[in-house]
């Protein structure tokens, strides 16, 4: 798929779930931060059904600070961890 399509069907995404939550709660599964930022205004945070957060993205974002890594490899480079040196 073009990635002017996935950007297509992103969009239409987030807008049928932000029509679909205005009278109901919608359960989203998912590690893509930004499509929870875009469609809600107030999420849960749950880990083997215990909450352990409650509130905006921006506030878990906040909170989050100092906790999140991001690491950059060269391209090529494999991202298996099995495939790592000393493995």
């Amino acid at each position: 798929m073009p990635v002017s399509s996935l950007h297509i069907a992103t969009a239409r995404f987030r807008t049928l779930l932000t029509n679909i939550a205005t009278d109901r709660i919608v359960i989203l599964s998912t590690h893509i931060v930004e499509d929870v930022a875009a469609t809600s205004n107030d999420l849960a945070v749950l880990d083997i059904g215990k909450l352990l957060y409650r509130g905006s993205s921006t506030e878990l974002t906040d909170q989050a600070q100092g906790s999140v890594w991001e690491a950059r490899l060269p391209h090529g480079r494999a991202t298996d961890p099995s495939t790592a040196a000393g493995s």
